[in-house]
Parts: structure tokens; C-alpha cells; sequence
């Protein structure tokens, strides 16, 4: 079968189609290859709007990788539009029938990570109220989350019920931001929210709120 019967049967509504062709533009597996990303793009969604779990998770994919690329403080507002993105594709993943569980283990991650990494960039631009909305969706919140959430709530209501509320959160995970780490290297806005949860409490403890 040639290029040209392929495309003509993705267009017509093929959904291997539309996949055998967003794969032979992502082939060369170099994620940092932005034209085959783009070009891949429309197919994996054409084919996630026709139903295709592997269509919605590939453009999930590509998502967050131009969500990552874009996670730069000037370039923020586009990388939650990306991650916004990752948060529609996934969703659709939730809706289909017959998901074997390593994908959808995989998509309720990627779920969310993506509401985590909105809530960060919205931080970053001071709006803190929409950072708590995303965080808010998030049910099993773990250390960064909980970093995050409390960092939110100091900003939204710096007086000393804030504080206090804050400090319960903070608290609760205080041994694990005074020996984090991160995973490998950790990105110059991962270092900032870390350095501004010692810094809250730090504030924390020498205003006596604890």
C-alpha cells in the first residue's frame, strides 16, 4: 500500500491509518525533533477523536513534551496551555471502553502530574487562587503537591490563620523538604518551589506559629 492509499484512507476515517502515519513521523524517536512531533500531532488526535486509546496517549505524550520545553518563566502560560492539552487527552483515555491497566495507570499519572505542573507554572505567576484550583483536583496529593498546596494557601492568606493552616500542611511533610533531593536533576523551577518551602517555614517557626 502506498503513502498516498494510507493518507487517503486516514482521511476517509481509518484509525490504523491515521496511526501508521503518526508513527512514521514520530519513527526516529528523537523527542526533541519538534517538526516530527508536530507533524505526528494532528494524527494521534485525529485518531483519538475516531476512539483510539494509543492515538490519545501518543498526543498526550507529545504534549507534555512541548509542555516541558516550554516550562521556562517567560514561556509559562504556554506550557499550561500544553499541559492542559495532556489533561484533555488523558481524560479521554478515562472515558473509553476496554483500557488494559498499565495504560490507564499510566494516563491517571500523567493525569496527575499535569494538574501538578499547572498549579506550579500558575505559582510562578503569582495566581496562586488558580494554582489552588488544579491542586485541589488532585485526591491522593503526595510531597510535591502537598509543598505546593501549602505554599498556595500562605500566599493566598499571609496573616497568622493562614500561617497556621499552612503549618499543618508544611508539617507534615517538614523531614521530607529538609532531605529533598529531587528525581536526578532538578529544574530551576522544581529548586524555587523547594527554596520557597524553606523559606515559609522558616517564617513559620520564627513568628511562633507552629
Amino acid at each position: 500500500m502506498t503513502i498516498e492509499e494510507i493518507i487517503k484512507k486516514a482521511i476517509a476515517g481509518d484509525v490504523n491509518a491515521m496511526i501508521i502515519i503518526g508513527d512514521s513521523y514520530a519513527s526516529d524517536g528523537d523527542i526533541t525533533n519538534y517538526d516530527s512531533m508536530i507533524n505526528a500531532l494532528p494524527w494521534y488526535e485525529r485518531a483519538a477523536d475516531a476512539g483510539s486509546c494509543y492515538g490519545a496517549m501518543q498526543a498526550a505524550l507529545i504534549y507534555k513534551i512541548f509542555a516541558i520545553a516550554s516550562e521556562k518563566i517567560p514561556d509559562l502560560k504556554g506550557a499550561i496551555a500544553e499541559y492542559e492539552k495532556v489533561i484533555e487527552m488523558t481524560d479521554r483515555v478515562f472515558k473509553m471502553r476496554d483500557i488494559d491497566k498499565d495504560t490507564m495507570l499510566s494516563a491517571k499519572e500523567d493525569h496527575i502530574k499535569a494538574h501538578y505542573k499547572v498549579a506550579r507554572c500558575y505559582y510562578i505567576l503569582q495566581e496562586y487562587g488558580m494554582g489552588m484550583i488544579y491542586l485541589n483536583s488532585i485526591e491522593d496529593m503526595g510531597f510535591e503537591e502537598k509543598l505546593l498546596k501549602g505554599l498556595c494557601e500562605y500566599r493566598i492568606d499571609e496573616n497568622e490563620t493562614g500561617w497556621r493552616k499552612t503549618y499543618r500542611l508544611l508539617y507534615s511533610i517538614e523531614k521530607q523538604v529538609l532531605t529533598y533531593n529531587g528525581k536526578g536533576n532538578m529544574s530551576f523551577l522544581e529548586q524555587m518551589i523547594l527554596a520557597q518551602g524553606y523559606i515559609v517555614l522558616s517564617h513559620i517557626y520564627y513568628f511562633g506559629l507552629g
